[in-house]
C-alpha cells in the first residue's frame, strides 16, 4: 500500500514514513537505511533527516544489545559522521546536532581506549608499546573532538533556561563530565560536576 501511495503521491514523503517504520518492526536495519539514502538524496538541505538518520545509526552501533552482530560497522560510522557534518553544515547552532556528535567521537574516544588498556603484560614488545601508545593518544584525540560540541550543546541548552531542555542540558553537562573524568582533568571534572548538581535550581 505504501508503494501505490507514493506512485499516486510521489512528492509526499508520508508513505517513505510508513515504509521506514515497516522496515523497524521487522528490524531490518538494511532496508530502513537505504530507504535514509534516498531521503537524505532527496532533501540534501534537510536538517530533520540529516540528524534522524545520524541518529538511527548511532542507536543501531552504540546502543544494540551486545549479541548484536554489526557486520558493517565502519561502513556506517562514516555515514554516521557524514550525516552528522551534513546537519552541522546546515544548523550549526542546533543543540541535538552538536550533542550527537560530542557523543560520537566521545563513544569513538572511549571505545579506542579500552582497546588500548587491553594491550598488557609484563613485557610489552616495542611494537605492542607504540601500538598502545597509539591508541592511547588516538582515543584522547577523539576525546578531545567532543569537547566542542558538548560545550555549545550546553550553551545552547542553557539560554532562558527552559524546563523543556533540562533533560537534555543535564545530558551535555555529564557528557563533559564523563569526557574529563576519562582525561583525568579532575579541576574540569569538578566544574561540570558542580554545573550538573546545580542544574535542577536554574531550570
Amino acid at each position: 500500500y505504501a508503494t501505490i501511495g507514493k506512485e499516486l503521491y510521489p512528492n509526499d514523503d508520508y508513505f517513505d514514513f510508513v515504509e521506514m517504520d515497516y522496515y523497524r518492526e521487522k528490524d531490518d536495519k538494511p532496508a530502513l537505511f537505504k530507504k535514509y539514502d534516498e531521503l537524505t538524496a532527496k532533501h540534501p538541505d534537510s536538517l530533520v533527516y540529516h540528524l534522524n538518520y545520524a541518529t538511527e545509526i548511532f542507536s543501531y552501533v552504540f546502543n544494540s544489545d551486545p549479541s548484536t552482530v554489526i557486520s558493517n560497522e565502519d561502513a556506517l560510522l562514516t555515514t554516521l559522521k557524514d550525516q552528522l557534518e551534513k546537519a552541522h553544515s546546515i544548523e550549526p547552532h542546533n543543540s541535538s546536532v552538536n550533542l550527537l556528535y560530542s557523543q560520537y567521537y566521545y563513544n569513538n574516544g572511549i571505545i579506542v581506549l579500552q582497546n588500548a588498556q587491553k594491550i598488557r603484560g609484563a613485557k610489552l614488545t616495542p611494537e605492542q608499546q607504540k601500538q598502545k601508545k597509539d591508541l592511547n593518544d588516538q582515543g584522547k584525540a577523539d576525546l578531545q573532538q567532543a569537547i566542542p560540541y558538548a560545550e555549545a550543546a550546553m550553551n545552547d541548552l542553557q539560554i532562558g533556561y527552559k524546563s523543556s531542555e533540562k533533560s537534555k542540558y543535564k545530558s551535555a553537562v555529564n557528557l563533559l563530565e564523563n569526557i574529563y573524568q576519562s582525561l583525568g582533568d579532575n579541576a574540569n571534572l569538578k566544574k561540570y560536576q558542580d554545573l550538573y548538581d546545580g542544574a535542577d535550581a536554574k531550570f
